[in-house]
């Protein structure tokens, strides 16, 4: 959402990618994905180009030849923008310590920016800014438990439900979301959080 709102002030176009979406089995076929990437944020210049997860492709290297293939990839791409046009690289992660540290240097993500979990008032603007012609039923949000939860969490909740409640009301017209659509989605965003972290001890 921050990387978006930047975007949007700068009058830039925006590339959205999750860094797993990157990955591929096959020797090489990352690479391009990211080559393809970066070529088409330059034809759309200027343009800001979002990796969100980018831990996933930039882990430090070490004997993981795969690893040293995608960091050294990213590296000459980003230290050839000077010839790609006014393309800005932004990336988010929670975990920071993991990051090879030749992407933190000057010229690459040589700005780094802490950004807070939100607080309780938060979840509940961010999920109604989320619920913008979404239609639900009347219940109080603050029935929620959002706290805890990060911005794109509390939009995965939302979209989460949406298709929860379409699934069990595929025929219904004038469709609205219940509260218990959202609880399950919460259920399940919460569990798939808890899993992430089991991954990555």
């Amino acid at each position: 959402m921050l990387a978006k709102a930047v975007s949007n002030l700068s009058h830039c176009n925006f590339i959205s990618v999750k860094g797993p979406e990157l990955i591929s089995k096959y020797v090489g076929d990352s690479e391009k994905e990211i080559r393809d990437l970066f070529y088409s944020a330059k034809m759309q210049s200027p343009c800001v180009i979002f990796f969100d997860e980018i831990d996933s492709l930039c882990l430090k290297r070490g004997n993981n030849e795969f690893t040293s293939r995608i960091v050294n990839q990213i590296l000459t791409l980003m230290d050839g923008l000077e010839d790609r046009g006014e393309v800005y690289i932004i990336g988010a992660t929670n975990r920071i310590n993991s990051i090879d540290s030749a992407l933190l240097r000057p010229g690459r993500f040589d700005k780094i920016i802490e950004v807070p979990m939100p607080n309780k008032e938060e979840c509940y603007d961010i999920f109604k800014k989320c619920l913008k012609d979404v239609p639900i039923e009347s219940f109080d949000i603050k029935d929620l438990e959002l706290y805890g939860l990060s911005g794109a969490e509390i939009c995965g909740v939302v979209r989460e439900a949406a298709m929860l409640c379409l699934k069990d009301n595929f025929d219904v017209e004038d469709l609205k979301i219940g509260i218990e659509y959202f609880n399950r989605a919460l259920s399940s965003i919460k569990r798939k959080r808890n899993l992430d972290l089991d991954d990555k001890k």
